[in-house]
């Protein structure tokens, strides 16, 4: 990184948040696949984990609009 000066710690910080903007997609691409009886089969998600699932998509997803908007 020294070679093609790059500052470390802004690297680390612009991935991390990449790594938050990405996330609520990661995030409602899994309730998707972990809802689907055809790929789970018998171990498909409950409504408790729909429930928490969920809420986790949308504070991630504020969190990442929140981070935009604060640009």
């Amino acid at each position: 990184m020294t070679l093609v000066d790059i500052n470390p710690f802004k690297a680390l910080f612009y991935t991390s948040v990449i790594y938050g903007v990405i996330s609520p997609i990661l995030i409602l691409f899994i309730l998707l696949i972990a809802n689907s009886e055809k790929i789970m089969g018998k171990h498909k998600n409950t409504p408790i984990t729909n429930i928490l699932g969920a809420l986790t998509l949308i504070v991630m997803t504020a969190a990442a609009g929140a981070f935009f908007f604060t640009l």
